[in-house]
């Protein structure tokens, strides 16, 4: 295996209302015929990592319709996306929520301002940090969540755009908690996505994940392992920030992530451009995580930092079977928030690199971890005759490999046969089945060339029997 591709990794569109994505497409597209040129590998994945929207805040009006509006437009935009990188195929293209995502409006109308007393609410606040009390600094005011349903409902908007958008392809039912894990093998590549918004609202501003999403895909994870795939988590919020910040993500889950062989975390919300390398602990193990945040893709100066350009990121994997070497491109808006963007290369970190490479060793694949799932893929959707595709990229020489395939084999067309073994039979079951395969379409010299004496080396009873009734076929067709 020897696999190149790059994966368009953006975050945080916060597209203003008087903008248009017509005018960024149109600057990705050109910035994308540039890279080509330049020599990087094409597009194969996108990943999205949140803010897909602006959002609404104002509880009075008719957020929902503003809200779907929003959405309305991203679903165009990253559908177009799709048309111009991917050929259509949405199946590629990773999407997890941010803070932006969610519905504020239902997060203000689900709390109510405490009427208990201070103290006791401070002590139920201290005993069970962020349950459903929060802590207003406006009005210095503890305040209740009293609708249940309503909070849990503050990502429907996003929900619905989600299911829509990837209608047939994946679904999620609880946004808030679930995790799931997208595989691709073409690209030996799979993906964790999470949604770091767990708890968040318009009081409680900190990024966290679900406890259980990590260990609710936990076996997905060891299979990826074990087939030897690049494991690459996905979220929103950074992990670190200033001391009066509080609107970042506790780093300690990294430590399960590592220990759950996620090996690259790709996230936004600091709208710009970092790279880190996280280690679980030096002292006893090399198990690290490499950490990339993109910038904001479309924002305008409210939202970016200072000193921060819009920018987003284009990785470029090149992979064999024991590395994955990764070089991180980071483009940056050169116009100072023109509408249209004008992309161009944004040095990493404070010196003058162009890119950052890294290296991440991979797990050696494990051939019964790989035949089951080949095993599974075929038995549930009955296409055999992939599977023998696959088996023979995996390579015949290997009898457990060949022993399966055999089995396949039998369970296949004359005309497939033919077209997956040819004049190549490696068993023994592969040369009958290939030799009565061409018998039955009478195809002569097919026939004749399986009776020569380049397959002598099969000369078991039951071959023996077939070359036999062969041989008695071609008499009869040549007197005929």
């Amino acid at each position: 295996m020897n696999t190149k591709y790059s994966i368009l990794h953006i975050s945080d569109l916060h597209k203003s209302p008087e903008m248009t994505y017509d005018n960024l497409l149109a600057s990705l597209m050109t910035d994308n015929e540039n890279r080509a040129m330049e020599g990087v590998p094409p597009i194969k994945l996108i990943v999205v990592s949140g803010d897909l929207v602006q959002g609404v805040k104002d509880s009075s009006g008719n957020y929902v319709e503003q809200l779907t509006k929003q959405y309305k437009e991203v679903s165009d935009f990253l559908n177009q996306l799709v048309d111009n990188l991917l050929k259509g195929d949405k199946s590629r293209i990773i999407i997890v929520p941010g803070n932006h995502d969610y519905c504020i409006p239902n997060s203000r109308n689900s709390m109510l301002k405490s009427s208990n007393d201070y103290h006791d609410d401070l002590l139920k606040f201290m005993q069970n940090l962020c349950g459903n009390l929060r802590w207003n600094w406006e009005d210095k005011s503890f305040y209740n969540i009293v609708n249940l349903n309503l909070y849990s409902d503050r990502f429907f908007a996003y929900k619905e755009f989600y299911n829509t958008f990837f209608s047939g392809i994946r679904r999620l039912e609880n946004v808030e908690k679930d995790a799931y894990v997208v595989d691709f093998e073409d690209y030996n590549i799979t993906f964790a996505c999470f949604n770091s918004c767990y708890k968040l609202d318009h009081l409680n501003p900190i990024g966290n994940i679900f406890p259980s999403a990590l260990s609710g895909i936990r076996n997905d994870l060891s299979t990826a392992n074990k087939l030897g795939r690049l494991i690459v988590g996905v979220w929103h919020h950074h992990v670190k920030g200033l001391p009066y910040e509080n609107n970042y993500m506790d780093s300690s889950i990294l430590n399960t992530m590592m220990s759950n062989y996620i090996k690259v975390g790709l996230f936004g919300h600091q709208h710009k451009t970092e790279i880190i390398n996280e280690y679980k602990d030096i002292t006893y193990t090399n198990d690290s995580l490499w950490l990339i945040s993109s910038g904001t893709l479309y924002g305008d100066s409210s939202v970016q930092q200072i000193g921060q350009k819009r920018q987003f990121n284009v990785i470029e994997i090149d992979m064999n079977r024991q590395n994955a070497h990764l070089t991180v491109h980071c483009r940056e808006d050169k116009s100072n928030n023109y509408e249209i963007p004008e992309w161009g290369v944004k040095h990493i970190g404070s010196g003058s690199v162009p890119n950052f490479q890294m290296n991440i060793k991979l797990n050696t694949p494990q051939k019964e971890t790989i035949m089951d799932e080949i095993d599974k893929k075929v038995r549930s959707t009955g296409d055999y005759y992939s599977g023998c595709l696959t088996l023979k990229k995996e390579g015949l020489r290997d009898e457990y490999f060949c022993k399966y395939f055999d089995e396949y084999l039998q369970k296949l067309s004359n005309e497939e046969i033919i077209n997956i073994v040819g004049d190549t039979p490696i068993s023994e079951v592969q040369y009958i089945c290939v030799l009565n395969a061409n018998v039955e379409l009478k195809n002569t010299d097919a026939v004749k060339l399986l009776l020569s004496e380049r397959f002598e080396r099969f000369n078991s009873a039951q071959v023996e029997e077939c070359k036999k009734s062969a041989q008695q076929k071609l008499l009869l067709w040549q007197k005929i």
